[in-house]
């Protein structure tokens, strides 16, 4: 669908679309606005929400269903600001500046009260903000050590728990009934950075200064239990070790664990369904140094965040293969939103807590549904009226875009022949739910004006679909070719590639469609 304008909030335009259904990602940014993007359609972008006129420092997001309200917490210069916006409109309905500068805080589910921490580089602030959440005012502070950062609220809003930057290098459990301090951790070994707990709020995973790699905790008893470190990769950079960006796949059958230091681009993924946690898979990341992750609901897609104010993109990772499927720009605060015509139906979490015996039933995963690629090139809306997003969901490769006035025959959409994306061994995966579909392929041969100079084959799912295609030889230069297959996808990835045995494979666009037949 396609966006509109809104409205104008604070100067800035806002886009927005009616009837909002499915699952989106909203992300917020350091230009004062949140992206949203559609998980199910190649994460395309949906629309901007403008909540802060100017730049900023994002801090973190939440959003509770039952008032269909989202948070951003964020920093100007002096100013620490808890944004307010009520997602049925996209308006912005309050921006209070709650101290000289926030953090990472939460929301409980019932949607009352906000958490929000005084900021990590505070040492003049020995606690946490209690916060309306209806109104932005705050009610109380809890007292905490200085440096107050991240701040998980439990998934049954029974239970905040909150840790700083301080030497104190302890996790402290809230009662959200009383605001008081209940239990805290023995020390880890250094000071606390990100941590993830899971469902039943008993078990707690957290990167900690000087260990490279993380160590777990048992929240009942408050013992650190132990530690589990890094395999195959060494931090060389000098100083101590800092690894930044933990969480748990929400069936909490995994720890993902973002690796820190030059060259170090990896995810590590344990297996913490028993303990001590066995790493069993290393993933690599467009990024040196990612510095947060975070899972969609039901747990099939990971968001690896690269270095803060970086302009580093976000990369998309599927949990079922463990490859990067996708990238949507730079952003380490986002979350999952769910809708039901246009009502906020389930939310995700910044943060990669685990959802066993405790998450509210998720939105099922859709349908198969549509997606259009314009390969090589930007959103474009055809001669049917349909859109087709911009270039995504690819690996590696390079792009060309010829003049827009160059004519293709067999097509009325020129526009999708004029861009392409190209390689020797040219990939895209493409994120779907699981199902069968038709594939179609549009080709066109925009450069080379003979046959013989680019011969390429062409799979689907490993299967190949298309054996030395020459486009030259079957239609000429600067002529539209398409080739439909079908192809039943199981892992949530639909796999394609072009194999180039002569010059490069290349793509001008690519149309997946649900299969309703034979």
């Amino acid at each position: 669908m396609k966006p509109i304008t809104l409205a104008i909030f604070f100067g800035m335009a806002v886009t927005a679309e009616s009837a909002q259904n499915g699952q989106f990602i909203y992300a917020a940014q350091d230009d004062g606005t949140v992206r949203v993007y559609d998980i199910n359609s190649t994460h395309a972008w949906v629309k901007t929400l403008s909540v802060f006129p100017g730049l900023c420092d994002a801090r973190g997001i939440a959003v509770a269903a039952p008032t269909h309200r989202l948070y951003t917490m964020f920093n100007s210069p002096g100013q620490g600001h808890v944004a307010c916006v009520d997602l049925r409109t996209d308006k912005v309905l309050w921006d209070h500046v709650i101290h000289s500068a926030v953090d990472r805080g939460d929301v409980t589910p019932d949607g009352k009260t906000l958490y929000v921490p005084s900021y990590e580089g505070l040492s003049n602030s020995p606690y946490e903000f209690v916060v309306d959440a209806i109104t932005g005012n705050v009610i109380s502070t809890i007292a905490m050590p200085i440096k107050t950062h991240d701040t998980i609220c439990s998934l049954d809003g029974t239970k905040v728990f909150m840790e700083n930057k301080s030497s104190d290098a302890r996790i402290r459990t809230v009662s959200t009934a009383t605001n008081q301090v209940i239990a805290t951790t023995a020390k880890f070994a250094g000071v606390v950075q990100p941590f993830a707990v899971n469902g039943k709020n008993t078990f707690v995973i957290a990167d900690v200064i000087g260990i490279y790699g993380f160590q777990y905790a048992n929240l009942t008893t408050g013992q650190v239990l132990g530690t589990a470190r890094f395999v195959g990769t060494t931090w060389r950079d000098p100083g101590i070790t800092h690894p930044h960006g933990i969480g748990m796949t929400p069936n909490e059958h995994e720890a993902w664990v973002c690796d820190r230091g030059t060259g170090n681009h990896f995810v590590h993924v344990f297996d913490i369904s028993a303990l001590p946690p066995r790493e069993n898979h290393l993933i690599t990341v467009t990024n040196d140094n990612p510095h947060w992750l975070t899972f969609t609901i039901d747990g099939r897609y990971c968001y690896v965040a690269g270095a803060k104010n970086a302009g580093r993109n976000t990369d998309i990772v599927s949990t079922a293969t463990y490859a990067r499927v996708g990238i949507i720009p730079p952003s380490e605060d986002l979350l999952e939103v769910d809708f039901t015509n246009g009502v906020v139906t389930a939310v995700g979490s910044q943060f990669g807590v685990g959802r066993a015996s405790a998450a509210p039933t998720p939105t099922p995963t859709p349908a198969p549904s549509v997606v259009r690629i314009n390969c090589g090139g930007p959103a474009y809306t055809d001669s049917l009226g349909q859109l087709w997003s911009a270039d995504n969901s690819f690996v590696g490769g390079s792009t060309k875009t010829y003049s827009p006035t160059q004519s293709v025959s067999g097509t009325p959409d020129a526009k999708l022949y004029q861009s392409e994306r190209y390689a020797q061994q040219l990939i895209y995966n493409i994120t779907v739910p699981n199902g069968s579909y038709n594939v179609t392929f549009s080709f066109a041969e925009m450069y080379f004006n003979a046959a013989g100079n680019r011969v390429f084959s062409v799979s689907l799912e490993g299967q190949t679909v298309l054996q030395d295609l020459d486009i030259w030889a079957l239609v000429g230069q600067f002529a539209a070719l398409q080739r439909t297959f079908k192809v039943t996808v199981n892992n949530g990835v639909l796999n394609i590639v072009g194999t180039a045995s002569v010059n490069n494979a290349q793509l001008a666009a690519v149309e997946v469609t649900p299969s309703t037949g034979n």
